[in-house]
């Protein structure tokens, strides 16, 4: 019987050592284990180049480690693909050039992420950021077949105008469907070279555009007069608008075109306690006895609490309209 006790006191000791290890090594085995994609074969295992772009990176946080690792795309795509053409395309601050070359900032389409894992090894969370070629580029390219339908027969179309002005006018108009072309073509050459090769001649026709409309716009000289301009700040802003387009503004008044603008502050309204005026202005383009280009553009009211701060809104108004806003009726 004392054998037996004895027997029944040592197996009670023993117990919550064992129940300890076995705890322990449940601990041990619960624990993640690390994503195939923490190693670079790993990585191209689940995502091989042929079909993907994809890099590793890690951050202090989920969405740190995100951004790093679409940077990394985005760098490789700016140091593997440049620009292989000049090309000046108008955007809201009148222009936006892009020297041979020079690397493009690209915005990365269809990027996917892995669910970030923090590493006890690097302290961070890490991630593989992850781009399939085929999709990405089927995203993108909408906008390279509008160019591919739009340029090249409007482009044609402009260069058989006789006048330089109105051949100017029409190149700049054809080429408005470039925007969109460059804003993805870089980023398709780096996703799918293969397929990207059949927009290649839209790159070098807007190439060529722009060397034409660099020798055209030496032949276009503009005079300016603008009535109801009393201290010279329309004609001014007239003057630069014509220069960002690229013409030669006369100061000696000859000119192969002319420009006459009128300003109009005449239209005024008197009420209880404010003074509106509603300005407009016009334009009109005239070379060999025809008139190339005109517009009217009313803006909104301008109120003051007497005339003279009224007018002195409303210029500022038309004069804003000019530099910012004129650009896009030409």
């Amino acid at each position: 019987m004392k054998k037996v006790f004895l027997l029944f006191v040592t197996l009670l000791l023993l117990l919550p050592a064992a129940s300890g290890k076995s705890k322990k090594n449940t601990d041990k085995d619960s624990k993640p284990s690390s994503p195939v994609w923490m190693t670079d074969e790993g990585r191209l295992s689940m995502f091989p180049s042929e079909q993907y772009l994809s890099a590793f990176s890690f951050g202090g946080t989920p969405e740190a480690s995100k951004n790093k690792a679409s940077e990394t795309i985005s760098e490789y795509i700016k140091s593997h693909v440049t620009s292989s053409v000049n090309y000046s395309l108008r955007n809201d601050d009148y222009s936006l050039s892009q020297d041979s070359s020079v690397e493009t900032d690209n915005i990365l389409y269809s990027t996917e992420y892995t669910t970030p894992f923090y590493s006890d090894y690097h302290g961070m969370y890490c991630v593989v950021a992850y781009i399939d070629r085929s999709k990405a580029f089927n995203y993108v390219k909408p906008k390279l077949d509008a160019a591919a339908r739009a340029f090249p027969d409007e482009y044609k179309a402009a260069l058989e105008l006789e006048d330089d002005f109105d051949k100017v006018m029409a190149i700049n108009k054809a080429r408005a469907s470039l925007s969109q072309f460059y804003e993805v073509y870089d980023f398709a050459r780096a996703v799918n070279p293969a397929a990207s090769a059949r927009y290649e001649q839209i790159d070098i026709l807007a190439g060529e555009s722009q060397s034409v409309l660099n020798q055209l716009k030496k032949n276009v000289t503009v005079s300016l007069t603008v009535d109801g301009d009393d201290d010279g700040r329309f004609a001014a802003a007239l003057g630069a608008l014509f220069s960002e387009l690229g013409f030669t503004v006369s100061k000696n008044g000859k000119a192969k075109y002319e420009c006459r603008a009128v300003v109009n502050l005449n239209s005024q309204n008197k009420t209880a306690q404010t003074y509106e005026i509603h300005p407009f202005y016009s334009i009109e383009v005239t070379g060999g006895d025809e008139v190339r280009f005109s517009c009217t553009r009313k803006l909104e009211k301008s109120t003051g609490f007497d005339q003279a701060s009224a007018e002195r809104r409303a210029k500022l108004e038309l004069e804003k309209d000019i530099k910012e806003k004129l650009i896009e009726e030409f």
